[in-house]
Parts: C-alpha cells; sequence; structure tokens
C-alpha cells in the first residue's frame, strides 16, 4: 500500500534560510518553536531580516493574506537545527540511483514501508517517480555522488473526484535523523500540496510503532483517524497496527 507517511523522523525545528527564488519564506517552514529565523533574498545580500514567526498550528487560512504567500519554489536552502546546511532539489534523473541507494536501506530496517523486499526497477519507479511529484534532500555542497539525506513523494491518493486529496511518503537516512531534517521534509510537503491545489493530505499507513513519526506529524497539525489492526507483518511473524492521519490544507 502506498503513501503511508513514514518517516524516520527528526526530532527538533530547523533555522530556515531562504534564498533568491523565495521572496517570503512560507509560513508552514518556519519554526514551530517561534524561534528566530533568517530570512535572506539574495545570498549575495548583506541586509537580514530577523522575526517572530507564529506557531504553525497557530495558523489560520486568512493568514496566507497577513504575508505568507504561497511562492514555493526550488531549490530551497537551509540550515538544521545542527547548523547543517541542506537544500531540497525536485528530483530528475539524476537522483534516481540515490534515491534508490537510499530507499534499499528503508526497506532492509523494514520498519516504516511495507516493502518486504527490494522492489524491482518498473515499481520502485513507479513507488517513488511515476505519477507523483519527488523531492529531495541533499547537503548543500554535495557532489555528484553525494548521498541522499531525505526524500518524499507528493501525490493524489485517488483519481477523478477525490484528485484533491494528497499523499505523501517519506525517508530520511540514518546519518540524518535527529537534526530536524524530517520535520523541513513535511513542512514542505504541506506548502507544496498547497501550492499545487490539493486540499488535504492523507497517510494511509502509518507503523502504529513508528512513533517519531506519529509525534512529528502531530506537530505538523495532522490528527489519527483510524487504526488497522494488525495491517502490518513484522520479521518473525508478529503484527504490527496501522494508523490513517489527516491533515486539512484549508
Amino acid at each position: 500500500m502506498r503513501g503511508n507517511g513514514s518517516l524516520h523522523a527528526l526530532r527538533g525545528w530547523p533555522r530556515m534560510r531562504a534564498y533568491p527564488e523565495l521572496r517570503c519564506l512560507p509560513a508552514s517552514l518556519r519554526a514551530s518553536r517561534q524561534e528566530e529565523v533568517r530570512i535572506v533574498k539574495d545570498p549575495s545580500l548583506s541586509s537580514v531580516i530577523r522575526s517572530r514567526l507564529p506557531r504553525i498550528e497557530n495558523l489560520k487560512p486568512s493568514d496566507q493574506s497577513k504575508g505568507f504567500p504561497l511562492n514555493l519554489t526550488f531549490p530551497i536552502r537551509a540550515n538544521l537545527k545542527d547548523g547543517s546546511p541542506v537544500q531540497l532539489v525536485l528530483a530528475g534523473d539524476r537522483d534516481v540511483e540515490p534515491l534508490r541507494d537510499l530507499y534499499r536501506i528503508i526497506v532492509e530496517e523494514g520498519t516504516s514501508y511495507p516493502h518486504d523486499r527490494f522492489p524491482d526497477d518498473h515499481d520502485f519507479m513507479d513507488y517513488w517517480f511515476r505519477g507523483r511529484s519527488t523531492v529531495a534532500a541533499y547537503a548543500q555542497d554535495r557532489a555528484d555522488a553525494a548521498p541522499m539525506a531525505g526524500a518524499f513523494y507528493l501525490r493524489s491518493n485517488w483519481p477523478g473526484r477525490a484528485r484533491q486529496v494528497a499523499n505523501a511518503g517519506f525517508m530520511v537516512a540514518p546519518e540524518w535523523r535527529m537534526k530536524g531534517l524530517g520535520w523541513l521534509l513535511g513542512a514542505t510537503m504541506l506548502e507544496y500540496a498547497k501550492q499545487l491545489g490539493y486540499r488535504s493530505v492523507l497517510f494511509n499507513l502509518v507503523f502504529s510503532e513508528n512513533a517519531p513519526a506519529r509525534h512529528l506529524w502531530e506537530k505538523l497539525g495532522f490528527r489519527q483517524l483510524g487504526v488497522i489492526p494488525s495491517a502490518v507483518r513484522k520479521d518473525f511473524g508478529t503484527y504490527q497496527d496501522a494508523v490513517i492521519m489527516f491533515r486539512s490544507l484549508l
């Protein structure tokens, strides 16, 4: 089943820095702890705007008309809470192999996605690229062979009359966990989904024992709609529940 909202999430909130493409950092990408953030229009400019920003859970739809435009543009550059610089890019051909390498690690861990073995090339491309928007995270100074730090995909959960309900899947590399990258990916997805015209986001299959992911999604405004008992087979033949989580974008 696709779109589980899975994430080896990183607790904490990154300090954000937007570059030339972003006139103003979208509200959901701002620190949800009312931390001070830096916003610069151009890395060559010496002026830096500093401001205290509202908690994400306190934002209302009307706030979009109060200086929080939906003008998300890639690449996005940010500093995580430990100061690590990262960039988020729309994935293309050059990102297929790094994403494949990362997903192989996630599948082997077996704690967040339903695959019990690594999918073949066709299924892998269907799962992560075809018919969806895919965003990849790297260190800012990445070389061509640099490993991927994390990624998410965004797609319609259903076709036709229900295509306005989005669905997404996430992953973060082990060495990038506990730095705030999970929050950055999740918040970026929410703004990107709004920009693409989605009205809500639904996670179909959040593993009940994936506590860091569930905690992060709750921080980002998701609520639990229901539980699928014993939906996920674990190693050694035991089972865990799956949680369905939802967030309105209106």
